[in-house]
């Protein structure tokens, strides 16, 4: 559109005589180059700005599938649904530490009762994940480990005696003084 409109007017000008053909096609020829490198540079800003757009979105639904949530003060559970991946995984330590930080956690709560399987390196990231936080002085809760999980931890010789594991995250919270109110 806007190559047609320059074109109108120098076609003007080349019938009206005003500009000799030699010099018309020189500035057709650096204009068009002009043009060129305009909407080259405005396609490759246009382009780094979506993919920074995109990559910022995917990093925010990562974010959404580590959800900290805080039950009370100094308490916070992570469930964690759906398959587990490396990447996933590395998401999870992420979070946790800086939640821990921030929420100024003594109990972390990681209930898997929503994983139905992991394999070793991810278990392996996840005894990571423990290590780390018990490092920072927090004490770790692992619920909800599906016999599947609990084959693959005991296959690869993990050492989860240096946290508490729980049956449920209900006994977990049972376990430090939460009790279930009656309506009634």
């Amino acid at each position: 559109m806007f190559r047609l409109v320059i074109w109108e007017i120098f076609t003007e000008e080349l019938e009206q005589n005003r500009i000799p053909c030699n010099s018309m096609i020189l500035i057709t020829d650096r204009f068009d180059k002009l043009i060129d490198a305009i909407f080259k540079i405005t396609g490759e800003v246009h382009e780094k700005h979506n993919h920074d757009r995109i990559k910022s979105a995917f990093t925010e639904l990562k974010e959404l599938s580590v959800p900290v949530v805080p039950i009370a003060s100094g308490i916070a559970v992570l469930p964690v649904i759906g398959s587990i991946d490396n990447e996933r995984a590395k998401m999870i330590m992420q979070v946790s530490l800086n939640e821990a930080i921030r929420l100024k956690l003594k109990y972390f709560i990681l209930d898997l009762s929503g994983v139905t399987i992991i394999d070793s390196i991810v278990a392996n990231s996840l005894f990571q994940i423990i290590k780390t936080l018990k490092l920072l002085g927090v004490e770790i809760i692992i619920t909800g480990i599906r016999p599947s999980i609990a084959q693959t931890i005991t296959h690869i010789g993990l050492d989860f005696n240096i946290t508490k594991i729980s049956k449920s995250l209900e006994n977990a919270l049972s376990d430090l003084g939460f009790k279930q109110v009656s309506s009634g």
